[in-house]
């Protein structure tokens, strides 16, 4: 399948509500950020992604650093950083996940693939796509996520 990895690296930091209001959001262009709220049972935090890279650079405490940093700048009441951890990235061609029958495999081997950092996004398209698949129905997503369709361009 067509498709590259990267890293991308995470900090959360913790906050006292109401302080960040709960939200999801992408901060771009490049490098690019997105962050989030949480909430757990450790408290709560403000989770701080990007800096996305090539992976096995040797640069990840930077990366980490300027996260904190630009997080810092905009949210000067977030405390200590408590976590931080890297993630990885798969990224299809043409930026949609792969999301339906495996397209080397027989047709009982399915997949999900190529989240480009919205696993929340394409997690709950999968939960739509595959059951319908698996149970031999029709789904309205099935041509535009196929993961054959990057070996047609």
């Amino acid at each position: 399948v067509r498709q590259a990895a990267c890293r991308t690296y995470v900090v959360a930091m913790r906050i006292e509500p109401p302080a960040v209001p709960d939200v999801l959001c992408w901060v771009g262009p490049p490098p690019g950020r997105y962050l989030r709220t949480a909430h757990e049972a450790d408290g709560h935090w403000l989770v701080v992604g990007g800096e996305d890279g090539p992976d096995d650079t040797g640069d990840a405490a930077r990366r980490f650093d300027a996260l904190e940093a630009w997080a810092r700048e905009r949210f000067p009441m977030a405390r200590e950083v408590g976590h931080r951890w890297p993630g990885r990235l798969v990224h299809p061609r043409d930026s949609l996940a792969g999301i339906g029958r495996h397209p080397d495999l027989p047709d009982n081997v399915f997949l999900s693939t190529g989240d480009s950092g919205n696993g929340l996004t394409h997690g709950m398209l999968t939960g739509l796509v595959l059951p319908e698949l698996l149970e031999g129905r029709d789904s309205p997503f099935e041509a535009l996520y196929a993961p054959g369709r990057w070996a047609r361009g």
